[in-house]
């Protein structure tokens, strides 16, 4: 049998471009984060770097060649 692993978010980072928050419930928008997550009870951690942004945000970038992207979801699909 097999131990389970229970991980834990511990940290998270958020990297707002201009260094300022989209307002609530902004349409158009993008910020970098990253997330620290480990094992319940120790200190080492893995890190992930996420960018969570509008499908406009993301087009607007897109076509100006300012950014990349490897992956792309549809909510709902």
């Amino acid at each position: 049998m097999t131990a389970s692993v229970h991980a834990e978010v511990k940290q998270v980072l958020y990297f707002w471009p201009h260094l300022q928050e989209a307002p609530a419930g902004a349409a158009h928008f993008g910020v970098q984060a990253q997330i620290f997550i480990g094992m319940v009870g120790a200190d080492e951690v893995d890190s992930f770097d996420v960018l969570v942004c509008s499908p406009s945000w993301l087009a607007s970038r897109h076509l100006l060649g300012t950014g990349s992207c490897s992956l792309v979801a549809r909510s709902g699909a």
